[in-house]
């Protein structure tokens, strides 16, 4: 906003103004008026006032503390504009004045009297010797600038020439290439005279094609503009814009003052009576707040103008010395704590002067240039910003880092994904912002990919590879469903949902779980045609079960496991996430066999528990070649290279083995070294995840500190098939035989583990009596390990893989916050939904409904939850069996003869929340359709994509940085940050404190 009378402006500000017109007319921007809107007299005087202490600088630093001390960013976004002009200029004029002087020996005094031809007067300019470390320059480039600065010596003419002069030293000892040049010349200081001269004439050049316009151009363009119809249509705008309200109308009017309000208000008011007569209401109840919002704004401006032309003031300075004065004088006192923070950095006579040709630019997705309009980024970033805390994400701040890393050519997408990772970058500072860098990332993916779900699915049909054949991303069966029911599943999609991701788990699934282009890699689907893809693999010609599905998994109620996001859908189908295997047997078939066999279902994205117990000890004979056994660890070290090989997916996450053996195997010492970090490199596999599969008797000697014995599964056979007493019976009568290969006390083993525990977190321990005789597969035969992951306990055997497909239900989406209850019933009927689909957010369900993790009344809860769900998942099961049977071998188990998992726990539900009874008389029936049903898995990369803690877990910290495939990530627990804020705790001084702590 330019006052009326803009001859009562003082000459330096008026300059001002015409430099920054002319330069946005030069970026050839269309709309460069609207530069112009919102400011006020007082902002051309701090402008001006800028300009001159960047004139005195001549740092970038000095700029940022001056633009948070003047506070001219804390407008709309086009003040953004008029502020990149304003720099723009100012640092031409900054770098043209840094490269005027050439240091020689004659203008260098600060380091004490020189004598003529005195050479390397830089070093001793900053105080420091000629081997001086960089930190010892920076540090002598510190102290000498404490005692020269301007702010320092406000009544010494001569401290901004010393100080510029230091800067000189600093800039040129800081950089290796140039001090070495420097001591190679005997510290002759004329060899960089030329520089000087290219940046003199370059300035030169620059002000040759781009003259700066006077101050008529400006009073010729008011005298057009004020009373035109131009500036009509600029009210008629800002009215629409805002529905009527003109509290802010003088802060958008270009030229526009306190006087016009009668002016404006006439004229809205007649043109809004003939043609808007629904804004009348809103108009008028918002113009008395514009009348003295213009009375405020002319007080201001009388103010200040004031203050600037004190009396107490030296007369001799102009308006434009007494404004830097008085903010030399504000700052004096602050200036210590300061300088280190400001001025640390490198000079701004390091800053490359730009090429006179070079015109900001950016490239559009449609492949043509458009020329930069900074107001443009906040346009686009504000609306995404609904919902979002107000007093924290700031669009300003952002749009103006973002303006920092825009260059010549830089995409549209590019923009967008530089604006995400700042907001990411910032997460730390509130949750919310991690929320508004994944709208951003996801608004950017929307405008790169098709919406409509059929359309996609076709695409994704017609794939072809880079020799032109065909090589579909879904499978034929999928497309020919989607095809015949495109209207009925594009109109189920709700896209908005895409944009409840956090940064984090948008980045895991654009990294990992969205297919992609094989040419260029870039992602062709959106979340939500993933999560509709997978939900029609799973349900097929059922498309109103896919639906339900998809609004179940898009309100992130629940999801899939990975490989089941991978592989739904798709022409390799497979959705399995945990696979158990025994080795088929001990020789170099059975062993290749099996490596085989976990080499393809890594390939299909499968985590691997595969039990070695039965493979020969070392030095056990062998009598095919009548030689001798290397044992088990060079047969895991290939295993270890198939599992780095071999990722799952193609690419998408690393392979992963988890290796189980029995503690009584002759190799059991050398198995827990193996992931050691130290140590001979060929006795090591520390890519492979190791497990022991611990029976009774182990613990009961380790209890008693007796001996342990240790066999050759081959010289003891049986010992892997039998447990409990019968485990027991046959282990004591090898001992008896003494066919051991080696007797240990049972804690020094016990101790070995704990001392593998402590240096690498394995090996895990699991005990092989409990997981036998509480499972419901107990009647298949002895189960010989777990999965990768330790939650799943199957039968498995030489000819039979176990396999368990998963799905994760998200705990905290069942809790009220308003009344703070759990709604147990909704729980039970998602859990019947996810185990028909099949044929965690623990910590935060308790954070939201305010329980410690290992209080009462979250164990209560806990007991209530898994309570609810395996109630759901056995009715559901009991009812699939009622329509297709039960499954092949569940006459026998324990659920037949009507043991739950409770049962064979001995415990009794006593919630008296579900009837048991009845449901046990209807599965010894009718039977059960799948022989396991719940499991707490980690759940790390489903639970990054939901937004919740993982699987079960407590918070381990508050604020942390995760490192996954799809890059680094701040971590904060919102739960305690809104806890934080209710109380009015939040702030940068606890954050701080908290990550001090290493986010305790």
């Amino acid at each position: 906003m330019l006052p009326a009378k803009l001859d009562a402006l003082s000459p330096a500000v008026k300059t001002m103004f015409t430099r920054c017109m002319g330069a946005a007319s030069r970026f050839r921007d269309p709309n460069f008026k609207q530069y112009f809107e919102r400011i006020t007299n007082s902002d051309f005087n701090r402008f001006a006032a800028l300009d001159e202490a960047t004139r005195s600088a001549q740092e970038p630093d000095f700029l940022k503390e001056q633009e948070k001390n003047f506070e001219i960013l804390d407008r709309q976004s086009n003040i953004n504009n008029l502020w990149f002009v304003f720099w723009f200029e100012s640092r031409v004029n900054s770098w043209a004045a840094s490269f005027n002087f050439g240091m020689t020996s004659s203008e260098v005094d600060e380091g004490g009297p020189q004598e003529e031809g005195d050479a390397f007067l830089l070093y001793r300019l900053l105080g420091v010797e000629r081997d001086s470390t960089i930190g010892e320059i920076r540090k002598g480039y510190l102290l000498r600038a404490r005692q020269v600065h301007p702010d320092k010596n406000l009544d010494d003419p001569r401290a901004h020439e010393s100080f510029v002069k230091l800067q000189r030293a600093y800039s040129i000892l800081s950089d290796p290439e140039q001090r070495k040049r420097y001591d190679d010349s005997g510290g002759d200081l004329t060899i960089f005279e030329d520089e000087s001269d290219e940046f003199r004439e370059a300035y030169q050049y620059y002000r040759k094609l781009y003259p700066v316009l006077t101050s008529e151009d400006i009073d010729a363009f008011a005298a057009r503009y004020r009373h035109s119809e131009e500036e009509m249509e600029d009210l008629r705008g800002f009215v629409e814009e805002h529905k009527g309200d003109v509290s802010d109308l003088l802060e958008w009017i270009i030229l526009s003052t306190p006087e016009d309000v009668s002016r404006f208000a006439d004229y809205i008011r007649t043109w809004l009576s003939s043609e808007k007569k629904d804004l009348l209401p809103a108009f008028e109840s918002s113009l008395p707040k514009l009348r003295r919002n213009g009375k405020r704004l002319a007080a201001q401006s009388k103010r200040e103008a004031k203050k600037a032309k004190s009396p107490e003031e030296d007369p001799s300075l102009g308006n434009l010395a007494l404004a830097i004065r008085q903010k030399q004088q504000k700052r004096q006192g602050d200036f210590l704590d300061d300088l280190e923070k400001n001025w640390f950095g490198a000079p701004s006579c390091l800053t490359p002067f730009p090429s006179p040709k070079m015109v900001m630019y950016v490239i559009k997705r449609n492949g043509q240039k458009a020329d930069v309009q900074f107001d443009k980024i906040t346009k686009r970033i504000r609306p995404l910003t609904k919902g979002l805390n107000q007093d924290y994400v700031d669009v300003t701040q952002i749009t103006q880092k973002v303006a920092e890393g825009i260059y010549p050519g830089v995409t549209t997408t590019e923009l967008d994904s530089l604006a995400a990772e700042t907001c990411a970058y910032m997460s730390q500072v509130h949750p919310d912002f991690s929320t508004l860098a994944a709208r951003i990332a996801v608004s950017n993916l929307h405008k790169n990919t098709e919406e409509s779900f059929s359309k996609t699915v076709s695409e994704l049909y017609q794939i072809t590879d880079s020799r032109g054949r065909h090589a579909p991303l879904v499978s034929e069966e999928v497309y020919n469903i989607v095809t015949a029911n495109a209207e009925k599943l594009d109109k189920a999609i709700d896209y908005e949902r895409d944009f409840d991701y956090d940064y984090f788990g948008f980045k895991t699934l654009e990294r990992s779980y969205l297919l992609k282009r094989p040419s260029d890699k870039s992602c062709i689907e959106r979340p939500q045609h993933m999560i509709m893809r997978v939900a029609v693999g799973i349900h097929g010609e059922d498309v109103d079960a896919a639906i339900e599905t998809y609004d179940l998994m898009s309100t992130r109620v629940f999801t899939h496991a990975t490989p089941t996001l991978f592989n739904s859908g798709t022409p390799h189908p497979q959705m399995s996430s945990c696979f158990l295997l025994s080795m088929k047997e001990d020789s170099i078939e059975g062993i290749y066999d099996t490596l085989k066999q976990c080499a393809m279902i890594s390939k299909t994205a499968g985590g691997i528990g595969v039990a070695i117990t039965g493979i020969r000890a070392t030095e056990s004979y062998i009598r095919g070649t009548n030689g001798f056994s290397n044992g088990i660890v060079p047969m895991l070290r290939v295993f270890n290279d198939t599992a780095r090989y071999v990722d799952q997916g193609g690419g998408k996450r690393k392979g992963s083995f988890a290796v189980y053996l029995e503690p009584w195997h002759a190799d059991v010492f050398e198995f827990l070294d193996l992931k050691k970090n130290h140590g001979k490199e060929e006795q090591r596999a520390r890519d492979l995840f190791y497990a022991l599969w611990i029976p009774d008797l182990f613990m009961k000697r380790v209890m008693s500190n007796g001996d342990w014995t240790l066999f050759c599964p081959n010289e003891a056979p049986g010992l892997q098939d039998t447990y409990g007493d019968e485990f027991e019976a046959l282990y004591e009568k090898y001992e008896k035989d003494g066919i051991g290969r080696k007797t240990v006390k049972a804690q020094a083993l016990w101790f070995k583990i704990l001392e593998s525990q402590q240096e690498t977190g394995i090996p895990y321990m699991l005990y092989k009596d409990s997981a036998n005789r509480k499972s419901n597969q107990k009647n298949l035969g002895t189960i010989r390990c777990s999965n990768l992951c330790c939650e799943i306990v199957e039968y498995t055997s030489p000819d039979e893989v176990a396999v368990c497909n998963l799905a994760s239900i998200a705990l905290n989406m069942f809790v009220d916050k308003e009344t703070r209850t759990y709604d147990f019933d909704r729980l039970h009927r998602v859990t019947k939904v996810v185990t028909r689909n099949l044929n965690r957010g623990l910590a935060d369900a308790f954070l939201l409904m305010r329980f410690p993790y290992e209080s009462p009344e979250a164990l209560k809860l806990n007991n209530d939850i898994f309570e609810t769900i395996y109630h759901a998942a056995c009715e559901a099961s009991m009812e699939l069996a009622k329509k297709d049977g039960p499954y092949e071998t569940f006459q026998g188990s324990p659920a037949s003869e009507g043991l739950l998992q409770f049962d064979l726990w001995d415990v009794i539900p006593d919630s008296g929340r579900w009837d048991w009874g009845t449901l046990k008389g209807q599965i010894k029936e009718y039977g059960m359709r799948n022989s396991l049903l719940v499991a707490p898995m980690p759940t790390a990369s489903t639970a990054q994509i939901l937004g919740n803690n993982e699987a079960f877990e407590p918070y381990t910290q508050n604020i942390y940085v995760r490192r996954v495939l799809a890059g680094e990530f701040v971590q904060v627990n919102r739960h305690l940050v809104d806890d934080l804020m209710e109380l009015g705790l939040w702030n940068d001084e606890i954050k701080d404190k908290i990550i001090r702590q290493k986010g305790s």
